[in-house]
């Protein structure tokens, strides 16, 4: 699935720079200013969100940068291509809705909806654990994590297959030898 990235940067008037980049199978996009190392970071963010829209997302929250958390999240939904990827989508929202405004209701209300766009998704029920335990429904959350055994790896997102849907599986355990 290689994808090739072309770009160019030219001098405009004013001292100022173009950075033009265009990832194979998509227009191009054009960012200019006077920074060149920012234009840069632009450029790479532009295609890290192309290419890969929801760990964009967690890299967002990862440097902090809460303010174009959400948007992200809406571009994610907009986008979503099949089930899992907008079932994916909601799930950030209601993490977001409940870590960022802290209205735990509507988190969860956001991420029943996740979870009814595909049931399969181990996202979804995950967040709507972790909601439960924040509104102190220790019961709630505790049928919550008696589920995750029952999801499959070969159901989820790509973002979580391999390795990485092992990572994010907290009933699992290390067998020592």
């Amino acid at each position: 699935h290689e994808r090739h990235l072309t770009g160019d940067v030219r001098r405009l008037d004013g001292g100022k720079i173009a950075l033009t980049v265009a990832l194979s199978g998509t227009d191009a996009e054009t960012f200019s200013g006077t920074d060149l190392d920012a234009l840069e970071q632009q450029a790479a963010e532009h295609v890290f969100q192309s290419v890969d829209p929801t760990n964009y997302i967690i890299y967002l929250e990862g440097t902090n940068r809460t303010n174009d958390i959400l948007p992200a999240i809406q571009h994610l939904i907009a986008i979503a291509d099949g089930s899992g990827m907008l079932s994916v989508g909601y799930s950030l929202w209601g993490n977001w809705t409940r870590n960022q405004i802290g209205d735990l209701p509507l988190a969860m209300k956001r991420l029943r909806v996740a979870a009814s766009i595909d049931p399969t998704a181990l996202p979804p029920h995950m967040e709507m654990m972790f909601t439960a335990e924040d509104q102190g429904h220790d019961e709630a959350a505790l049928r919550g994590a008696r589920l995750m055994p029952r999801f499959r790896q070969q159901d989820q997102y790509a973002w979580t297959e391999r390795s990485g849907f092992g990572l994010v599986q907290p009933w699992r355990r290390v067998q020592a030898d």
